[in-house]
């Protein structure tokens, strides 16, 4: 995994660490927004690693 991919797959970690933290507080919407923004992280970090870029679509 190239350092670009880690960095991402970190930073939706970092998010999906923040969800959890924000549920335990029972701020609910807060945490779908960290959990929606560590999926589209995550989501990247798979691109970047299967080498899918715009210039393919």
């Amino acid at each position: 995994m190239e350092d670009e991919e880690k960095a991402w797959l970190e930073y939706a970690e970092r998010d999906l660490g923040a969800a959890q933290g924000l549920i335990s507080l029972k701020y609910y919407v807060n945490a779908c927004i960290e959990a929606h923004q560590a999926a589209e992280k995550a989501l990247k970090a798979f691109i970047l690693a299967k080498e899918i870029g715009e210039n393919r679509w």
